[in-house]
């Protein structure tokens, strides 16, 4: 399971970092706050490794 409440505020967080105005945001928010989720999770599977059954967390 992942925590996706904080995923939309960090992906406005990073598109704005890029230069992205809050109205070119709109269109592309969702799809940003996807990368952030995925990122999270290979991030997380990177640092814990495969468990025993050699599937990742």
């Amino acid at each position: 399971l992942v925590d996706e409440r904080l995923s939309t505020v960090t992906a406005a967080s990073h598109l704005r970092a890029g230069g992205i105005d809050a109205r070119r945001q709109r269109s592309v928010i969702d799809q940003a706050a996807a990368v952030v989720i995925l990122q999270s999770h290979l991030d997380e599977r990177r640092r814990t490794g495969p468990d025993l059954r050699g599937r990742h967390s």
